[in-house]
């Protein structure tokens, strides 16, 4: 496990901005991974509605908060917008749903 954030089975670092692309009347969440960072466009941000720095700031925060979590708390971080601008983000822990937990994920019915 990498030190300071919840690492899915065989997966990346990632943190999720909650509610940020509109597809057509509704807003979907938006999964970043880490080695998608540096390759994140200006027509992207713009898509988005976020600045640069927004997903750079949310993963930061994301690894302090999840600093002390592991696999076995079925925790991950996730980023709300929570006032006017692109940059009014506030980094969550969460549980992890049954429906969506990378370790139940797979798993034969009545073994997870």
């Amino acid at each position: 496990m990498v030190a300071g954030c919840l690492v899915p089975i065989g997966g990346e670092r990632t943190i999720t901005l909650s509610a940020v692309i509109l597809d057509g009347d509704e807003y979907l969440d938006l999964e970043i991974h880490e080695n998608e960072l540096a390759g994140i466009n200006d027509k992207d941000l713009k898509k988005w509605g976020i600045s640069r720095e927004t997903p750079h700031r949310c993963f930061a925060e994301s690894v302090e908060l999840m600093k002390y979590k592991t696999e076995r708390d079925r925790m991950r971080p996730i980023a709300e917008h929570v006032g006017d601008g692109p940059d009014a983000w506030e980094v969550l822990i969460v549980g992890y749903s049954p429906f969506t937990d990378p370790l139940i994920q797979g798993a034969p019915r009545g073994s997870a």
